[in-house]
């Protein structure tokens, strides 16, 4: 089985958190038990440049915000499986990985090139593997490219949840030049007045999973209930809370770094 798993921090390339130790070491064991994994990750400025190999993959050609525009790859095999770094420096070449106000747009390109870099390849993958809201962009629009793409069109997504406080949330009126105005996109981006990459990710995915607790668990059960009814549909009657409510009861929980209460409790 191809596998493309897509992250926005990989060990030993870049890291913040505990998200970039599963990056690093998933793709290794799932080749080791006999599948084609590779892993696409940004080219930071904080990447050292001695893990990466001197082959390089020019002329990646990336549709973005209405003109063709073409990037290299970089190419590394110290992780155990082959890793792609999209080089693009006015988006990764700064002074942290995180932290600016255009990392929708930052993100967005990423998932973009990505996906072209697969195309380009001619690497068909059986799944893409996306890993929280950075990756929500690239799994929204997988699935609409397999709409018209006969490239993807038989390639599955897997979202998984690393940390419930980011939700990659950013102003809804950017969704039409990122790309995504097609009508059932733009609505599993909106969550209360703002865009989430995250709830898109969710939204959009084939299968979802998550290295959370309880609360991880608990969200993806109310994503798969969202995505099997009307959008991000309230269903206090049966006692239990929307996924718009989990993200929001999600994102106050982290931010007090605390899951003790149980979502069935902040919703009665």
């Amino acid at each position: 089985m191809r596998i493309a798993f897509l992250s926005s921090e990989v060990v030993p390339f870049a890291k913040t958190g505990g998200l970039a130790d599963v990056a690093g070491a998933l793709p290794k064991a799932l080749r080791g038990h006999g599948h084609d994994a590779v892993v696409i990750l940004p080219l930071y400025e904080q990447v050292n440049r001695d893990l990466l190999s001197s082959e390089v993959i020019e002329d990646v050609a990336v549709d973005w915000r209405g003109r063709t525009r073409a990037i290299r790859v970089f190419q590394s095999e110290v992780s155990g499986a082959p890793a792609y770094l999209i080089d693009a420096p006015e988006y990764f070449s700064r002074s942290s990985i995180y932290g600016f106000q255009d990392d929708h747009e930052r993100f967005a390109f990423f998932g973009r090139a990505a996906l072209s870099l697969l195309r380009q390849l001619d690497w068909q993958p059986d799944i893409v593997h996306g890993n929280d809201w950075p990756c929500g962009f690239a799994t929204i629009e997988l699935r609409a490219r397999r709409r018209f793409d006969s490239f993807f069109e038989n390639t599955k997504t897997v979202f998984t949840i690393h940390n419930l406080a980011y939700q990659g949330l950013f102003d809804p009126n950017d969704l039409w030049w990122l790309g995504f105005d097609d009508y059932r996109d733009k609505n599993d981006f909106l969550f209360n007045g703002m865009a989430s990459a995250l709830k898109a990710g969710l939204m959009a995915a084939d299968a979802l999973g998550t290295t959370a607790t309880s609360s991880g668990c608990a969200l993806i059960r109310c994503a798969n209930a969202a995505r099997t009814s009307s959008y991000c549909s309230t269903q206090r009657s049966q006692g239990e809370p929307s996924l718009c409510q989990m993200l929001r009861w999600s994102a106050k929980a982290f931010s007090t770094a605390s899951e003790s209460a149980p979502c069935e409790q902040e919703f009665a």
